[in-house]
Formats: C-alpha cells, sequence, structure tokens
C-alpha cells in the first residue's frame, strides 16, 4: 500500500492579508521599515497581560509532503498464526514567515526596583501611549533569489512479526516484536537544525550541510529499538478466562519528531526570526527608558543564508544579541520508549453477562525534555535578567537547551467492567477505574499546564522548567483522574406490543439510550503569584496543610482551601508540589429516545431526541491557581463552567 498527502496554507488566501497590507493602519502609517511587497506591513503590536493585541506576530506559507508506505503479510502454519510486515513514513514540512513584532512592557511604568517587594503595578499599554518600545523584531533583508524558508524533514521505517499460537485449546499465546527506526529532523535545504559547538569559546551555531565538514544527518539515529510484545490468555473454565500482556512501544517517527520540535528549532536560524532590540540588547537596565517610538522600527539588516548576524565562518555564527536556542545534540536521537503491563480475570454470568477485573499499568521512559545547558549555578534572589545573563557560561546566548531524554512518567490502575449483551431489549455496558499518573512536568509530554512560558528566538515558547531542580517538576499528572466511571445503557421499551395497531404505531418500539460519566477533576498545581525566589524556576507558594476541601465545603469563590497556602518571602523557595488540588470534576448524563415509524414496506422515518447534560447539572471547568491574598484577588475561585444542557432533534425519512 502506497499513500502520498500534500498540504499548502498561503496567507495570501486569509482575508486577515488585506488588512495587514492596509497602508491607514498603525503599523503602516506610523511605523518606519515595514517591509515591501508580501510582507508590508506584517507584524504585530502587543501590549502585554490584559490588553488584546493588534495584528499575528507571523503569518506563514506552510507546506507539508507525505509519503506513506506499507505491506502485511499473514498465513497459518499448524497452530500457528504468523503476521510481519513492514511500513516507511516520509514527511517533510517547508516554513516561510512574515514576521516582525513591537512590544510595550508593563516594566517601564511599574512600581519599585526589579527584586523588591514594592514592585508592583506597571501597564503596557501606558508604556505604548509613553511611546516606549521595551521589544522589536525585524526580520532579515536577503538578496534576490534566495528566500530563508526552513526546510524540515523526516524519516521512519518499521518491521514486525506477530505469532499467535494456538498452545491448546484453553492456552493462546501472542508473540511479537517489532523493530523502529526513526531517522532525527533534518533539513535537505540546508537551513535549520544547527548545532551548537561548545569548542569554540563563547559558542557557535553551525548550520548542517553549510557549514564545513558538517552533514545534513549528523544527529545519529537510535539503531537499537527492538520492541518485544507477549500476550496470555487462558481459559480456566468455560466461564473463566485469565489474561496477562507485556509490550514495549518506542515513540517514533512523526509523534517524536514533529510538533513542537519543529517549532522550537526556528529560532534558530536566522531567516526565520531576525534582529532583536531590547535593552538587553543595548546593555541598559530594562527598567529604563532607551528606544522611542520613532525608532520603530530600525532598517532591516542584510543577509544571506550562509551568514549569521556574527558570522565566524559559512554556515556557522551567532546572533547579535543574545538569544535564545532549541538545538539537537549528538544524543537527541534517542527515543524515548513505554512499557504497558496488564492482567486481567474475567467472569461469565449466564450467557449474556460478564463481569471483569483488571490491572493495567504503564511506565515512560527516557522521555524528551529541553535540557538548559546555558545556566549559572543555582541560586535565588537574583536582582536583575541582566545581572543573571552576565552569569551565563556563554555570554552571547540566553537559554541554550538541547533536545534531550530521560524524563519518566508512572501510570497504574484498577479496573471492574460490567458488560450484557442485548437481552430482553437492555444492553448495559459499565466501567470503573481507580488510577494514578505520575509524571515529571519538564518532559516534553507533559505540555504547558499553567506554567510560565520562556521565549524562545521571539517565535516559540516552551514552559518554563526545573533547570537546576528536575525532581521539583515531578507530580502527580494534569490528567490523572483517581476515580472514573463510564456507563452506557440502551433500552427499548416493552409497552404496547399487544395495543391496537394505530396505537401501536405510536407507542411502541421506542428506545432509550444513555451515556453516563462520573469522574474525578484533574490534578491542578497552585503558583505563587504574590512574591519570587527570582531563581529562574517556576514560583511555588508554600504549603501549610491540606489544600483540598470536601466536597460540601466548596464553593465558587473557595473550591479548594486557600488557607492551605501562604507566600514565602522573595528571594525564598516555597515547597508546593505540583498537581496537588484536585479540579472540579465531571458530573454528566447524556440521554437519547428515538424510534423508528414504518409506513408500508418502503417507507420509514426515523426520531431522535438528544439531550446533552440531560439534567443541566452546574459542572465547573476551570479555578484561579495562582496564589495571592492582595485585594480583589480570585485565588480558588471557579474561572469556567462546562456547556449547559443541550437538546437537539433528528428526523429523517428512507424510502
Amino acid at each position: 500500500m502506497f499513500g502520498w498527502a500534500y498540504y499548502e496554507s498561503d496567507p495570501a488566501a486569509l482575508s486577515l492579508a488585506s488588512y495587514l497590507h492596509d497602508p491607514s493602519t498603525p503599523r503602516t502609517k506610523y511605523f518606519q521599515n515595514i517591509g515591501s511587497g508580501d510582507n508590508q506591513g506584517f507584524g504585530r503590536i502587543y501590549f502585554g497581560s490584559g490588553w488584546p493585541s493588534i495584528g499575528p506576530t507571523e503569518v506563514y506559507i506552510n507546506s507539508q509532503l507525505t509519503y506513506q508506505a506499507s505491506e502485511n503479510l499473514h498465513f497459518n502454519v499448524g497452530k500457528h498464526n504468523i503476521q510481519f510486515g513492514a511500513n516507511y513514513l516520509y514527511e517533510n514540512e517547508h516554513d516561510w514567515d512574515y514576521v516582525r513584532d513591537v512590544q510595550f512592557s508593563s516594566t517601564m511604568t511599574r512600581s519599585g526596583s526589579l527584586n523588591t517587594p514594592s514592585r508592583l503595578g506597571g501597564d503596557g499599554m501606558a508604556t505604548f501611549l509613553l511611546g516606549i518600545p521595551t521589544y522589536m523584531l525585524q526580520p532579515f533583508s536577503y538578496p534576490s533569489g534566495q528566500v530563508p524558508r526552513l526546510d524540515f524533514s523526516s524519516e521512519y521505517f518499521g518491521l514486525y512479526v506477530q505469532d499467535r499460537w494456538q498452545v491448546s485449546p484453553r492456552l493462546t499465546l501472542d508473540l511479537g516484536l517489532r523493530y523502529d527506526l526513526s531517522i532525527p529532523v533534518y533539513s535537505p535545504s540546508s537551513y535549520g537544525n544547527v548545532k551548537m559547538d561548545f569548542s569554540v569559546p563563547g559558542w557557535i551555531e553551525e548550520t548542517p550541510g553549510r557549514y564545513s565538514g558538517l552533514p545534513q544527518h549528523w544527529v545519529p539515529p537510535s539503531k537499537l529499538n527492538f520492541a518485544p510484545r507477549l500476550g496470555v490468555a487462558y481459559r480456566i473454565k468455560s466461564d473463566w478466562v485469565a489474561r496477562v500482556s507485556y509490550g514495549i512501544f518506542f515513540d517514533a517517527g512523526n509523534t517524536i519528531n514533529g510538533g513542537s520540535t519543529y517549532d522550537y528549532m526556528m529560532g534558530s536560524t536566522p531567516g526565520y526570526t531576525g534582529s532583536e532590540y531590547s535593552n538587553a540588547g543595548a546593555g541598559v537596565n530594562n527598567d529604563l527608558p532607551y528606544y522611542k517610538f520613532g525608532d520603530i522600527f530600525p532598517a532591516q539588516q542584510k543577509s544571506d543564508l550562509n551568514s549569521f548576524p556574527v558570522t565566524t565562518a559559512p554556515g556557522a555564527g551567532y546572533f547579535a544579541t543574545p538569544r535564545s536556542i532549541v538545538a539537537f545534540y549528538d544524543k537527541s536521537g534517542k527515543l524515548p520508549y513505554f512499557q504497558r503491563y496488564m492482567a486481567q480475570i474475567e467472569k461469565g454470568f449466564g450467557p449474556n453477562n460478564t463481569v471483569s477485573v483488571s490491572y493495567v499499568g504503564g511506565r515512560g521512559t527516557d522521555l524528551r525534555y529541553y535540557s538548559n545547558v546555558n545556566i549559572p549555578a543555582y541560586q535565588a534572589g537574583w536582582t536583575s535578567t541582566d545581572i543573571y545573563n552576565s552569569a551565563r557560561p556563554s555570554p552571547r546566548f540566553t537559554d541554550v537547551r538541547l533536545i534531550s531524554n530521560g524524563m519518566n512518567s508512572f501510570y497504574n490502575s484498577a479496573t471492574v467492567q460490567f458488560q450484557r449483551r442485548m437481552s430482553k431489549g437492555l444492553m448495559l455496558q459499565a466501567n470503573y477505574t481507580f488510577s494514578k499518573t505520575v509524571m515529571d512536568y519538564n518532559a516534553d509530554q507533559a505540555g504547558g499546564f499553567g506554567l510560565p512560558t520562556a521565549d524562545f528566538g521571539g517565535y516559540a515558547s516552551v514552559p518554563q522548567s526545573w533547570d537546576w531542580n528536575p525532581k521539583l517538576s515531578r507530580g502527580e499528572a494534569p490528567f490523572s483522574l483517581p476515580n472514573r466511571l463510564v456507563s452506557g445503557f440502551n433500552y427499548t421499551l416493552p409497552f404496547g406490543g399487544s395495543l391496537p395497531s394505530y396505537v401501536k404505531t405510536a407507542l411502541w418500539g421506542w428506545a432509550v439510550s444513555g451515556t453516563t460519566t462520573f469522574q474525578s477533576g484533574q490534578a491542578l498545581s497552585v503558583f505563587n503569584g504574590q512574591t519570587s525566589a527570582f531563581d529562574m524556576e517556576p514560583d511555588m507558594p508554600y504549603l501549610l496543610g491540606n489544600p483540598n476541601l470536601p466536597k460540601g465545603q466548596q464553593s465558587f469563590r473557595q473550591f479548594f482551601n486557600t488557607a492551605a497556602f501562604a507566600a514565602p518571602p522573595n528571594n525564598v523557595k516555597g515547597n508546593a508540589g505540583v498537581g496537588i488540588v484536585r479540579g472540579p470534576g465531571v458530573n454528566n448524563w447524556d440521554l437519547g429516545l428515538g424510534k423508528t415509524f414504518r409506513w408500508k414496506e418502503r417507507m420509514r422515518v426515523q426520531f431522535r431526541a438528544d439531550l446533552s447534560n440531560a439534567f443541566n447539572h452546574t459542572q465547573w471547568s476551570g479555578v484561579d491557581t495562582t496564589y495571592s491574598n492582595l485585594a480583589g484577588n480570585t485565588f480558588g475561585w471557579i474561572t469556567g463552567a462546562r456547556d449547559p444542557r443541550f437538546v437537539q432533534f433528528f428526523l429523517r425519512a428512507a424510502f
């Protein structure tokens, strides 16, 4: 089997484009050096938190090309059913961005110095009205015929063999082995996916395929990715079955190479971002006015695809102002993997009912994270970002994060399931699961989940992480739901079958169906929004007691025990862990009522009414978990709700 797919998005087709090119908008009317041709006027005006931005940071053309081929064969030999196969996947993504940005942060209008309790207030809109830009991003200008288009590709090869062996009428074995070979991301056009050279004093970036001696495929793939699988099923009695299984599964192909990996790496090459202008780059304290309104935007700097703002050799160099970088290193080709294991006992009760009890577990190993290697020794109480940056091993860069492996996750659960096949008009299935998931929040797979972000090259941002104290990032995962009961049923109402035909037509044959979900809330983390340890890690408050309240004590303005938290003094690290607050749960019924009316032989009319959240039960969906005890704070308040009751009717005629 062979498959091919191509996708392209074009900003010229967007209605947004005409607005971005409009010469009467603020970005084109009052700003200088705003580009020409297709990228004229593109850019964002950002006023900080609490204010809407004008325009997007980037507008891009994106094309994606995919080739996929696979083949599977199977045959029987005696008691063995053998299957084997192979698959190949090639994916390529081209990105050509228009990037321009100007920001007005609150640093110029706040009170107090950087690292004191009096550092309060500040408003980005006020900074804008004073005409003090705090950050500007201006793309480079390239010679005619040179397009700074990033070009990323990845390839995947997979092989497997599986044998289902019917050892005896009671015993079945499933034996399998899979091999995964995932080629790390590379750039066919030799533009992107930089390598950090730490042997050069101050460090430099090197572009694979452009820097002499550095090939496109410089990151070696992991070649020992053998994944065995084993399953055993044994029939103890005619209505008793026991099952156990174990398997290893590698996170390979685009699931590990695409997505955020592409995004973060895009900021490492000059053509995808541009020149950054800020107080830090000019060597001025970050709360002293330096740039003026008339400086928006500086003239575009000329460059070419073999150059950096500071070029040390063809295809090598660094940015003129310190820049955050995400890059591969020689061990980035290692693949994360997951172990999954299960044990189950199933018992039948009569011809239609079964009950099963299961244990399911899993462990993720070598999960991906972004190791920050350009950090000074740990300390709290950094008095300014300027002082912090000056203490880094390399002053040419800010954060330098290497795509690494080493985080972990753990899952354990017990499940009881009851299933009734359709009998006497009733079909029913119900599952109750008691479980817990623990993971390292530093892992890329954890996502953001409320963590503050750190900027990468004016383009992408990643969740702030525990770079010095990674053990503090381990806790119950946000998607960990200790209790979850889900059931579904369909019941054909029995009455009406013996009524006269005209009454029977209206009353007989109605069916009621439904799905119910009852589950615990997510595991939430409380972050400190009032004071700071100024240690460049997520700020946590003090934990003084149990933060979770009994259901009867929860309210709209205090969903959890806010008194269990307190703000540590500035320059002191709080002790609250991650995932310690249980969020709002789910209590939901979805019901349906339907019937098919028949008219003669060829005419059928199907009617159905569906009610989502049938009992209109109020279900909260969010909580403010940023600690503050200042006047007007909403710490512990409910911030959102799930959908109320929704009713829809369905009518279909077939003839």
